[in-house]
């Protein structure tokens, strides 16, 4: 499972994952109403990066978002027989474990930063409107997702990182700049 960044990002992605395990109750796959006993997302690899106009995360977000609200005009206008929807979700538990988390700013370069991020864990997703569609589930997973990393965000101090990153760009000039004078006087120039 991968999810790219939107146009304007400089890392390689936003969310990507090799594992993931489900559990389905098959006597519900031919149902209107799929019931999933459990959903473990384990070891994602997350990158959360801060641009000039908000996260990689927040764009997707409204996406996800939009996507999901545009479904829900459609089923208003259209009955199920005549739009061809696949069933509904029930997800008793749904987890994401031991996420590696990384930060990254447009001042970094693409560079990231890791940080911690605490375990997820959803209970019931649609059990109160007897299913919710793909699209709902996935804007209730980026939600929770985007509200765990902006958490785990918030506790970095960007003043800083951003004074250090600048730093270490002023030290590797100077090193090039004495670099540079020590060749040119091996060679009298």
């Amino acid at each position: 499972m991968f999810i790219g960044n939107p146009k304007g990002f400089k890392t390689n992605h936003a969310f990507k994952v090799g594992t993931v395990r489900v559990v389905v109750d098959r006597g519900t796959l031919a149902s209107d109403v799929i019931h999933i006993k459990e959903i473990t997302i384990d070891a994602p690899d997350i990158i959360y990066e801060k641009g000039k106009g908000g996260s990689n995360f927040d764009v997707i977000q409204k996406n996800v978002a939009e996507a999901a609200n545009d479904k829900g005009k459609t089923e208003k206008s259209e009955t199920d027989a005549d739009k061809g929807e696949g069933p509904k979700l029930v997800i008793d538990n749904l987890y994401i474990r031991n996420a590696k988390v990384a930060f990254s700013a447009s001042f970094l370069g693409g560079k990231v930063i890791p940080i911690p991020m605490p375990d997820i864990h959803l209970k019931d997703i649609g059990k109160e409107k007897k299913g919710a569609s793909p699209a709902d589930v996935a804007k209730k997973v980026i939600d929770k997702l985007t509200g765990s990393i902006t958490g785990a965000v918030a506790g970095i101090n960007m003043d800083a990182i951003k004074k250090q990153t600048e730093a270490i760009t002023e030290g590797a000039k100077g090193a090039l700049e004495d670099v540079t004078k020590g060749i040119k006087g091996l060679f009298g120039k």
